[in-house]
């Protein structure tokens, strides 16, 4: 992801996809089964499906959102009022249909509009019983015109975020000779949203690992706080990344187990063999920051894993071309396997290479591309999530961008699958992954 790249839920109308005096409703599927969605209009008056409003998308996959309702704002179509507006939601597990309701009056100059779940007095709810119950809300996006608040236009959007209303599934537990890894690009930038309260959900959803690769977690104060938080659960924790730019490289790796040959500093620390990515290896903005690689050898039960940590460069930078970027992500790739080879590790022992990759891995030939220059392969990929880069509107790519790949040329595990979670209050515009690793006994 670029150091730019704005935040989920850009106005749409921003985007150009909007007609004028028009409004949508969104629903964000962050749950980890199918959503269906029926869409009416109630009214004294005719309006035709195709006119005055339109039903669009009627199933929302996991971890995906989509414009299920779009419809006009104009006055002259509002003849007499209220119009309501009616999207009911059904999902696996739960009997009972979710109702959003939205009313259409006319007013002074223009239109206003109210919605709500179960009528229009709610904004946030839970839907389901016992183990199976969601927490959903709804936001609204309104626009005056001429700066009166009773003048509202179109282009608006209300959207529906629907997540479990349960921690994270349990993970399997890993055994001796397993090694469980999430990692998560935390989106700690200047700039993004909401930054005083996602560091304590994430602490959350990290629990649970034998290690974890935390990328973009460039903030220093947010980043100690999640270290202070986690340093029962993970005592060995790497200094993140960082060189002469301006920006550090924001990854570090946090493990329940010992560093193989390293020592912790002052802070209690440990500071590992990184690799900087410099030249013709970064492109736009991300040169600002010193990303690159950084390698540790995590002691478990007297075996050694041996993990290159890193995030590669976006390729939607802001500053220089799509094209360049990606040349710049081939470079990198090519780093990777380079430096992973220097350090001539034993044929006998796993090698785990993990973080934000940034190649679409639902691009078959790119990932081939990728994995070859690294010298690697990709677990099995498991779950009805296939994308761990969250969607920021319905016409967004569904894109695979983060991993817990293992080497070719290595010890080669006996199972591995990657599963991408959900976790709620869209803490990151990345999913974290988790991976699970089987390799027997030495």
């Amino acid at each position: 992801m670029s150091l730019f790249t704005w935040a989920p839920g850009l106005v749409w109308s921003l985007m150009g996809q909007a007609h004028a005096s028009e409004s949508q409703v969104w629903v964000r599927n962050h749950t980890q089964k199918t959503l269906h969605v029926a869409s009416t209009v109630q009214s004294g008056e005719t309006w035709a499906e195709g006119r005055e409003w339109t039903s669009q998308q009627q199933v929302i996959e996991p971890g995906k959102v989509g414009e299920v309702m779009r419809f006009t704002r104009r006055k002259r179509d509002v003849k007499s009022s209220p119009i309501f507006l009616v999207n009911t939601l059904t999902i696996d597990g739960v009997d009972d249909a979710l109702e959003l309701r939205t009313s259409l009056k006319r007013s002074f100059c223009s239109t206003s509009m109210e919605s709500g779940l179960g009528g229009l007095g709610a904004s946030e709810l839970r839907w389901g019983e016992s183990d199976i119950a969601f927490t959903v809300r709804r936001e609204m996006e309104q626009r005056n015109m001429g700066g009166f608040p009773f003048c509202q236009g179109g282009n608006e959007r209300i959207e529906l975020i629907i997540e479990p209303d349960h921690p994270l599934p349990v993970a399997p537990k890993p055994g001796p000779d397993d090694l469980q890894i999430m990692a998560y690009n935390i989106w700690y930038l200047v700039g993004k949203p909401r930054q005083n309260s996602r560091w304590e959900g994430i602490v959350e959803v990290v629990s649970g690992n034998d290690v974890v690769v935390f990328s973009e977690a460039f903030k220093e104060r947010y980043r100690t706080l999640i270290m202070d938080r986690i340093r029962d659960e993970y005592p060995y924790m790497t200094r993140v990344i960082s060189g002469n730019s301006v920006m550090n490289g924001g990854v570090f790796v946090a493990s329940r187990w010992p560093f193989e040959g390293l020592e912790p500093d002052s802070s209690g620390l440990y500071r590992a063999p990184q690799y900087i990515f410099s030249g013709r290896e970064c492109a736009g903005e991300d040169c600002w920051a010193s990303k690159g690689i950084q390698y540790v050898i995590i002691k478990k039960n007297g075996r050694n894993f041996h993990l290159f940590a890193t995030h590669l460069q976006s390729t939607d930078p802001v500053f220089r071309s799509n094209n360049q970027a990606f040349d710049a992500m081939i470079r990198q790739t090519e780093s990777v396997g380079r430096w992973v080879g220097e350090w001539n590790i034993s044929k006998e022992e796993p090698v785990l290479i993990a973080g934000d990759l940034n190649f679409d891995g639902n691009d078959a030939e790119l990932s081939t591309r990728v994995l070859d220059n690294m010298g690697a392969l990709m677990p099995k990929r498991v779950g009805p999530i296939q994308h761990s880069f969250m969607m920021a509107n319905p016409a967004s790519a569904a894109q695979a961008l983060d991993y817990v790949l293992y080497s070719r040329y290595h010890r080669a595990p006996t199972q591995a699958e990657q599963t991408i979670l959900l976790p709620a209050g869209m803490l990151s515009d990345h999913f974290p992954v988790r991976a699970l690793y089987r390799f027997g006994e030495p």
